[in-house]
């Protein structure tokens, strides 16, 4: 997904002037994408050196929960910043998929962790991250303010 919108967005020419909610949805794609990824490589990497599977998703899912924590309420100040402004493409429709949908990859990485390290809610952290990412992805190329 960050490599689409890195190509995306350059064809916006390189001197071309982004607004600033374009620029808060490239930051909250490449954010959600490089921690989805970082998560995903830190299971693989604990792995492979040798730390038991429970223990590397617990690692994997309290990382991922503690970056996603400042990452939630980052993006929903700066959504609900937005949809205060009566020329944005974002409402409060957007105020909901960005709070909830960055609330629940929060939430399910870090019910990940407060289990021990459960697999199907690091997945489906990272799931959630993606399919947002996804969403962000459409909003940039669809809507330019």
């Amino acid at each position: 997904m960050a490599g689409f919108a890195g190509v995306a967005t350059a064809f916006g020419g390189r001197d071309r002037a982004y607004e600033q909610i374009e620029i808060a949805r490239l930051r909250s794609l490449f954010s959600h994408a490089f921690l989805a990824l970082a998560i995903s490589l830190l299971v693989i990497s604990l792995r492979s050196f040798g730390l038991e599977e429970t223990d590397s998703y617990f690692w994997s899912s309290s990382l991922g929960a503690l970056t996603q924590a400042p990452l939630t309420c980052y993006f929903s100040v700066f959504v609900w910043k937005f949809a205060m402004e009566p020329a944005a493409s974002t409402g409060w429709g957007g105020v909901a998929i960005t709070t909830g949908s960055t609330c629940a990859c929060f939430l399910l990485l870090s019910a990940s962790a407060m289990q021990g390290g459960s697999l199907g809610l690091l997945v489906s952290g990272l799931s959630a991250q993606l399919l947002f990412g996804l969403w962000v992805f459409t909003r940039l190329l669809i809507h330019r303010y």
